[in-house]
């Protein structure tokens, strides 16, 4: 069902090797800001494969489900992040995966530069985008 909601916002995924993604595990590929297919580390593990898709494809539906996302305006990266991130780790725990290893010092990383009203106004858009996945998870 991700896969499916990778393709059905316009961003496939492609299972590369590490010397296309250098020490990502996975990257959105954008056109003009469009996002254009979804590329994993072939080879990760499966719940890191999962966390990992998760992770992008939130950074791609902030890009095209603005209207059920209502992501603000303008993200710098840094904060796109700390949004995307903790919106995975949400989609992970319901998933019943504990990505807290990986989450944790990652966010870490990313949130040091956040001003903390910023992570307070981002906390809608967080819950937004986890409901949105976890919705299109849901057994139909």
């Amino acid at each position: 069902k991700l896969e499916q909601l990778a393709v059905d916002n316009g961003c496939p995924v492609q299972y590369v090797d590490a010397e296309t993604l250098g020490s990502a595990r996975g990257a959105l590929q954008l056109k003009d800001g469009t996002p254009t297919a979804t590329r994993l580390l072939s080879g990760l593990a499966p719940d890191e494969t999962v966390a990992t898709l998760l992770h992008e494809l939130c950074h791609a539906l902030l890009r095209t489900e603005k209207e059920a996302i209502d992501p603000p305006t303008e993200l710098p990266l840094r904060q796109e992040e700390v949004i995307v991130e903790s919106a995975t780790y949400a989609i992970c725990n319901t998933l019943g995966l504990d990505t807290g290893p990986m989450t944790i010092p990652y966010l870490a990383t990313w949130a040091s530069e956040t001003p903390n009203d910023d992570l307070q106004t981002h906390a809608r858009t967080i819950n937004n985008l986890a409901t949105h996945i976890e919705t299109h998870l849901k057994p139909s």
